[in-house]
């Protein structure tokens, strides 16, 4: 997929759009990674399990606005969700030996505004 603008809307308050755009769905190779968009049928079973094999990667959660998931399914239906934003771009972190995913990072929906102050 092509970078795309995207037309946002904070608060009803036009959110004026910054010069750069959402980056592209490519994979993102690294010395010690692999950074892959987000495919719930490739990377569901392996994120699941890295999140919930043990009490500390249940306590991973903690801090986050969702999960821990009471299901592979349920997983599947979040990166489902993941995977169709267009204002963020949602990554599987895989390691690039075995392949499989370990962990996932996202883009931030960073937006610029602007503001008008009255007196």
């Amino acid at each position: 997929m092509d970078e795309t603008p995207i037309n946002r809307r904070v608060n009803d308050d036009p959110v004026t759009q910054p010069s750069a755009r959402v980056p592209s769905r490519s994979v993102l190779t690294g010395n010690m990674v692999r950074l892959e968009p987000i495919n719930p049928d490739r990377h569901t079973t392996a994120l699941y399990r890295a999140g919930h094999a043990t009490e500390a990667a249940r306590q991973s959660w903690k801090f986050l606005p969702w999960g821990p998931f009471p299901s592979e399914a349920a997983m599947c239906a979040q990166l489902r969700d993941f995977a169709a934003q267009r204002d963020r771009v949602f990554y599987a972190v895989c390691d690039p030996e075995t392949e499989e995913a370990v962990g996932k990072a996202t883009y931030l929906d960073i937006q610029l505004r602007t503001h008008q102050r009255g007196n």
